[in-house]
């Protein structure tokens, strides 16, 4: 082969990548061949502005590139600016709230008290109670490329009125229209005032039934009711077969043992010494003393014992962010089962929905036989006396309606899975001991104990219950 007819030396080459959303610019400069040319500085810069990137650009990024022992690799040279999301808005309370009164402090016996946990928040008329706090608005980012990304907005906060209170002009302030105590139930601001029965609820004053907060100064007998619009307090015992329904939050200065035909249910928080054999409800925390003794609790936010025994033995506990206590379960091993990540009633919901929706179909299906039986036997149904002809129609209608009804629960139970599948979040704590017999429940996630387990968490990964340290 000829001088003239040698291959020319092979220079090195750029390549250019940018990401889909526009947010890095990575390149890889190749090394030259015998003879042949670096890739400069000159040229990186002009690959850059061929493929119109002008933001983010990292110079020492670009000598990188430039650097021989870098050659082949994929570098990032220039990156863009993320957008930041505008600040939501948010609502401002203006009075202390019940709720954010309760942190007893445990003494150095290991006892909490829960005497001042539930104080009322008295008001006078025209008192300012919250105002509405208009959101932020954010700031946009940029591409590599110079093209603008917008920010999310920041969501704007609503502000609910509840009974006797009134908006300013603007709509954003909110004050008390009367004299009373400050409830807040379902996001909405209320001033209620109290009914206070000084002793028990039993024969002599019969069942309770008031608009707003209750007062009760000793125990709730069995067989007889409270309910409430705002709060209830009970300073003495919710016994056996006893009822207390309220809207707002539950505070029992004892304890809780209303029995199976007895029933505690608050849209708040629940707080008391002890559950023993009791059912609770509660869309806020539950928040015990001493022990839950085979009880079945169900919770929107934590069930959470704290004192000095802080004990679950048995029963059946739901709740939507967290169960936590010092010991779960005993060496006897009785069955103690606790469901957490997801909100108790769309649990039950659930589970209820399954055999109604088994008995339906079994309905539909009888109905589609017989109406199929009967259209081939009458013919038109305008030939038919008016006495079958009503009963097709009926059958018709009945077929219609039940098919309707099957639909919308097989909705409901996609959505209810799909709420299963979201849900990530929940953990189950024993801060000394977990006993055999524990089972845990994290989403649709399950696990049993066979041994016991100390200072144990179980929280969910990738789909299953695992355990880590509590400490």
């Amino acid at each position: 082969m000829t001088s003239a007819e040698a291959p020319l030396p092979r220079d090195g080459e750029l390549r250019l990548y940018i990401t889909r959303d526009g947010m890095e610019a990575h390149l890889t400069a190749t090394a030259p061949g015998e003879g042949g040319r670096p890739v400069t500085r000159q040229q990186v810069e002009e690959a850059l502005a061929r493929a119109g990137v002008v933001h983010g650009i990292d110079p020492s990024a670009l000598e990188q590139v430039l650097n021989p022992l870098n050659a082949e690799q994929m570098i990032c040279v220039a990156r863009g600016t993320p957008a930041v999301p505008g600040q939501d808005g948010y609502i401002e309370y203006c009075v202390e709230l019940a709720a954010q009164r309760l942190s007893p402090a445990e003494g150095q016996d290991g006892r909490v008290d829960f005497h001042n946990v539930s104080r009322i928040v008295n008001v006078t008329r025209g008192t300012l109670l919250a105002r509405r706090i208009d959101p932020q608005p954010g700031i946009p980012g940029r591409t590599v490329l110079g093209q603008e990304v917008p920010f999310r907005p920041g969501r704007p906060a609503l502000l609910k009125r509840g009974k006797n209170t009134d908006f300013d002009d603007s709509g954003a302030c909110l004050y008390a229209a009367i004299d009373g105590q400050v409830s807040v139930a379902d996001g909405r601001v209320s001033v209620l005032p109290v009914y206070e029965v000084p002793g028990d609820v039993d024969f002599h004053t019969g069942n309770i039934d008031f608009v707003g907060h209750v007062v009760v100064g000793g125990s709730v007998k069995g067989g007889f009711l409270v309910k409430a619009g705002g709060d209830v307090e009970v300073r003495g015992v919710i016994e056996p077969a006893a009822q207390v329904l309220a809207q707002g939050n539950v505070t029992v200065r004892q304890g809780i043992a209303s029995g199976d035909k007895g029933w505690v249910q608050a849209g708040g928080f629940v707080a008391a010494r002890f559950i023993e054999n009791g059912r609770v409800a509660a869309g806020g925390d539950v928040m015990v003393q001493d022990a839950i003794i085979q009880s079945a609790v169900g919770s929107g936010g934590s069930v959470q014992v704290e004192g000095r025994k802080a004990t679950i033995v048995g029963g059946h506990l739901q709740a939507r962010e967290e169960v936590s206590a010092r010991v779960l379960g005993s060496p006897l091993a009785p069955q103690t089962f606790i469901e957490v990540g997801i909100d108790p009633a769309l649990r039950d919901e659930y589970r209820a929905l399954a055999p109604r929706y088994r008995e339906l179909k079994q309905q539909f299906e009888v109905v589609s036989r017989n109406l199929a039986v009967a259209q081939q036997s009458m013919g038109s149904v305008h030939n038919l006396p008016e006495k079958r002809r009503q009963a097709l129609i009926k059958l018709v209608e009945e077929y219609q309606a039940l098919r309707g009804q099957l639909q919308a629960m097989e909705e409901r139970r996609q959505q209810l899975e799909a709420e299963f599948a979201r849900s990530q979040g929940g953990r189950v704590i024993a801060r000394e001991v977990a006993h055999p017999g524990v089972h845990v429940t994290i989403g649709r996630a399950a696990c049993a104990l066979n041994d016991p387990l100390k200072s144990v968490m179980f929280v969910l990964e990738e789909g299953e219950v695992k355990t880590t340290s509590a400490r």
